[in-house]
């Protein structure tokens, strides 16, 4: 019988909501309090997630969030340990999500295009 969600997706959705709220809550990095956490992707057999972040920032400000995620990993998987009472919390990894500024720059693209066609 095929789902209309696998479980990987349904654990996926969870750690991006539980990151998201120890995020606002109970993580004291300054570094980290303009966090967004965009997405999670979490392998079929539970036992990676790759959890991707974006903020508004310079270039500088995404690494060094990234840094002070990579430092909280452990302070996060334990507390999604506590909160989500899986038999295996899943290794994460963080990654920045550049979609925005992608989708940004197209709007650009098509603004000027359009901008361009009415010209003539």
């Amino acid at each position: 019988m095929v789902h209309k969600f696998d479980r990987h997706v349904r654990v996926a959705n969870l750690i991006r909501e539980e990151i998201a709220l120890l995020l606002s809550r109970e993580v004291k990095d300054p570094k980290l309090q303009t966090v967004t956490i965009t997405h999670v992707k979490v392998s079929r057999d539970l036992r990676r997630a790759q959890v991707f972040f974006s903020l508004m920032g310079t270039l500088k400000e995404r690494e060094e969030a990234a840094s002070s995620l990579k430092r909280a990993e452990g302070f996060i998987r334990r507390e999604l340990g506590r909160s989500l009472h899986l038999k295996r919390i899943p290794a994460l990894t963080f990654e920045y999500d550049d979609s925005y500024e992608k989708g940004m720059k197209i709007d650009a693209l098509l603004k000027k295009l359009k901008e361009g066609g009415e010209d003539e």
